[in-house]
């Protein structure tokens, strides 16, 4: 394994290659795991992100029934939320079975409890978990639901218009997402 990260501040750097990926130049999003001093980390890095590219392999001589791609990350940063454990974690913190594996992530099942979450300030995570709050059995709680304005900033409306329920917490954007039917 070429790839490595480090720590960087409230996020992580990523270097390093991975080559004969299939659809690595198709894809919008790629897992790759990365060596790291705590181990082996997972993260999911979207196309785009500054510090990663992709080439296509020519000229293979197996099957060519697909794309075969060369991904590689020159000091390309990466959010704590783009690891793949952020959101297993938060999945089971909820009751959700959910295993960060060598192939990514397998989400087996669970009916959502309530318990509290952690955006790491993405707002993909916080308005993820603010749907997911809309079937738990108990009230959500999502730590950073401020960062949804980053790219919704009618988000909270919307939200309750559809039925969901958000409860403020004193002198804060929204604290979390509250399911009020159960």
């Amino acid at each position: 394994m070429r790839t490595t990260a480090r720590r960087d501040g409230d996020g992580w750097i990523l270097n390093g290659e991975k080559t004969w990926i299939t659809n690595g130049s198709a894809a919008d999003v790629a897992v790759v795991w990365a060596r790291a001093e705590e181990g082996l980390v997972g993260f999911l890095v979207e196309r785009g992100t500054h510090g990663y590219t992709t080439s296509d392999i020519h000229g293979k001589w197996s099957m060519r029934a697909s794309v075969t791609s060369r991904l590689a990350f020159a000091d390309c940063r990466v959010k704590e939320s783009d690891r793949l454990k952020a959101l297993a974690t938060n999945l089971v913190s909820l009751g959700i079975a959910a295993d960060e594996s060598a192939d990514g992530l397998a989400i087996t099942g669970g009916r959502p409890g309530g318990g509290a979450v952690r955006a790491h300030g993405d707002h993909l995570i916080a308005m993820a978990f603010a749907l997911l709050a809309t079937c738990a059995d108990g009230p959500v709680e999502v730590d950073d639901a401020g960062a949804v304005a980053t790219s919704f900033p009618g988000f909270e409306s919307t939200f309750r218009a559809l039925g969901g329920a958000l409860e403020l917490a004193s002198g804060a954007p929204a604290s979390g997402p509250r399911n009020p039917s159960r």
